[in-house]
């Protein structure tokens, strides 16, 4: 298979090469035997991109909501470039004088306040609710997670 590239920048020849490899295989486990990498570096290089990708096989099934425990904590799954497979839970708690977010990021926890959420979402854009569904990459954006724990925390808007 050969690729055309518009020109030599190597972020761009790399966005291509994943592109199609995504086309050709038809899913990202095909994707990364194409590309001789695994298929969390096909992921990684996906959100890097932003390359938008809805598997045939994954398509029939619908994502489930993000849904809040009994402590309104919503538990996700997330990985970015720097890091492996992740597993979250965060909540929402609100005061008479400010909003933050409490979280637990593979055991150890952390405060959040609203600037510092806004910059998980952006690292983290999108999510899954279980590791299966991360298999299947049914995958959520993030504000999704945030509407379920300001949902479970009686936060009406974001503020």
């Amino acid at each position: 298979m050969q690729i055309v590239l518009d020109n030599l920048n190597f972020l761009s020849a790399e966005r291509r090469v994943i592109e199609a490899a995504l086309e050709t295989g038809g899913t990202i486990i095909e994707a990364a035997k194409l590309t001789g990498l695994t298929r969390h570096a096909v992921k990684r290089r996906m959100i890097k991109h932003g390359i938008r990708y809805e598997s045939a096989h994954s398509s029939h099934l619908p994502a489930p909501l993000f849904e809040a425990d009994d402590k309104g904590f919503a538990h996700f799954y997330a990985a970015d470039l720097r890091a492996p497979l992740a597993h979250f839970k965060v909540r929402a708690i609100k005061t008479a004088t400010m909003l933050y977010y409490q979280a637990v990021l593979n055991g150890t926890p952390g405060t959040y306040d609203r600037d510092q959420f806004s910059e998980l979402a952006r690292v983290y854009p999108k999510v899954a609710r279980t590791l299966d569904d991360w298999k299947a990459d049914r995958l959520h954006p993030f504000a999704e997670v945030r509407d379920a724990v300001h949902a479970a925390a009686g936060i009406k808007e974001d503020t």
